[in-house]
């Protein structure tokens, strides 16, 4: 759209006739209309693309890095619990064949989530172990989320089973007179969590005193009978 001269005379542009404008009957003339620039045009010269790149770099770095910070995945801790400790509920002695002893044991768990996204825990379990015999245990199927960068305590309960040789010990030593008798056990807890889409596996071992001095009275059965000692 411009008006070249040929020696002393002007001739028109033949596209918009010295008007400077092109008239557009409809949008597809308009598509088709064609602009000519220099090749010395400063339009064409690109400006300041090292810095633009090197802007770019850095933003895709840092949102890069916090994802990273944000997502990478972190410890899941367990842990028994020491507020409240692990304590006798109730003691009961069957003078059976068997010469059972059953304790009933509270304890907590403490779950700690160290990202900062939730966790499910999807499974937990718990042995306790009494000079390396197996006397008690639970499973536990239920889903639990936690928090992120939360700690989550859950209480649970279970009795411990002492029978033959060990139940006529325990027996024994769960009735005398000053009845402050302690003993250790080893709590083995194991806990599965899902985090995203990975499947992880926590385990924790520890051996807690147990105090049966104060706590409940013993209750003495047998043949379906109990009385109070």
């Amino acid at each position: 759209w411009s008006v070249s001269a040929e020696g002393s005379r002007e001739v028109k542009c033949p596209t918009c006739h010295g008007k400077g404008t092109v008239t557009v009957k409809n949008d597809q003339n308009e598509e088709q209309l064609i602009a000519l620039i220099p090749y010395k045009d400063n339009r064409l010269k690109p400006r300041r693309t090292v810095r633009n790149v090197v802007i770019t770099v850095v933003i895709c770095a840092i949102i890069s890095g916090l994802l990273l910070f944000f997502l990478l995945p972190r410890t899941v801790t367990i842990r028994i619990s020491e507020n409240p400790v692990p304590s006798v509920r109730s003691v009961s002695i069957h003078r059976d064949v068997n010469h059972t002893v059953l304790i009933g044991v509270d304890f907590a768990v403490e779950i700690k989530n160290r990202n900062f996204l939730d966790v499910n825990l999807r499974q937990f379990s718990a042995t306790i172990l009494q000079n390396a015999r197996e006397v008690g245990g639970l499973v536990i199927n239920e889903s639990y989320s936690v928090g992120s960068l939360k700690t989550q305590q859950q209480n649970f309960s279970l009795a411990l089973a002492f029978v033959n040789g060990h139940g006529s010990s325990m027996e024994r030593l769960c009735q005398d007179d000053w009845r402050h008798f302690k003993f250790e056990v080893m709590f083995s807890i194991v806990g599965h969590y899902s985090y995203f889409s990975d499947q992880e596996t926590i385990t924790v071992s520890k051996f807690c005193p147990l105090n049966l001095f104060g706590k409940c009275p013993l209750t003495l059965k047998s043949n379906g009978s109990g009385s109070t000692l």
